[in-house]
């Protein structure tokens, strides 16, 4: 006859504080990697954006013609700067052409064309979803009061995949 022993009520208490302490520590261990995975892909979409304004400032200042070569290195410049950018371009519109003008990249992505276009009839900033694991976004760019271009830029994401994977 097996007799079972009670635990007290000093020991139950003791083990319910420390489940409700894991329990604690655990979910609030989640809410902040959610909330710091967020973090980490607005900052990388807000690096995008602003390289691709300023992108678009500086060719809205450029007259014609325009020295595709300089261009070519004012592009490389901002992509070097941020270790997620991936591609900087800058893409004229007409209507529903697109010509590359210069980029970092040498074949821009048909989602890239694409945001470039939506950008310019828009007339205001786009963001897609690029190829896996990173997403575009194209900034007008205006001349003689018109939106004529487009700065796109595409940013990795895969640091925020590797927090969701590693913690």
């Amino acid at each position: 006859m097996s007799r079972r022993r009670r635990l007290t009520v000093r020991t139950r208490l003791t083990l319910l504080i420390i489940l409700a302490v894991a329990l604690v520590i655990g979910v609030q261990a989640i809410i902040e990697i959610g909330l710091f995975e967020r973090t980490v892909e607005r900052d990388l979409l807000e690096t995008a954006r602003l390289t691709a304004v300023a992108v678009a400032d500086d060719y809205e200042l450029r007259r014609e013609p325009i020295d595709v070569d300089s261009l070519s290195g004012m592009l490389h410049e901002f992509a070097v700067s941020g270790p997620a950018i991936r591609t900087v371009s800058v893409i004229n519109v007409n209507g529903d052409h697109s010509e590359v003008v210069a980029s970092t990249s040498s074949d821009e992505r048909g989602e890239a064309l694409q945001a470039a276009r939506r950008a310019v009839h828009e007339r205001q900033t786009v963001i897609v979803d690029g190829p896996p694991g990173s997403t575009i976004l194209a900034t007008p760019a205006f001349r003689d009061k018109r939106a004529a271009a487009a700065a796109v830029v595409t940013v990795s994401l895969g640091s925020v995949a590797q927090l969701r994977t590693k913690g």
